[in-house]
């Protein structure tokens, strides 16, 4: 699977596809584009890569990823 410094521009020049898109950040191990943590247009991807520490841990703590109200896969989005 890819791995890249997702930035800004790597995430706006992403474009819909036909099968699943599976690209992962190089800065943090388990983030990557697939659940939508929030808006691109108006969250940092400081706070997305917050965000993505947040729930790593809970699933390496044994729990479940904490719900976000909203949450959108991906795949619906890029559908």
């Amino acid at each position: 699977m890819p791995r890249t410094t997702l930035t800004v521009a790597r995430v706006e020049a992403l474009r819909p596809r036909k099968t699943p898109c599976d690209i992962r950040d190089a800065k943090l191990r388990g983030f990557g584009i697939w659940t939508i943590a929030g808006d691109a247009g108006t969250m940092r991807i400081e706070e997305a890569r917050a965000s993505a520490v947040e729930t790593l841990a809970a699933i390496r703590r044994g729990g479940d990823a904490p719900h976000r109200p909203n949450e959108t896969l991906f795949e619906a989005v890029a559908a």
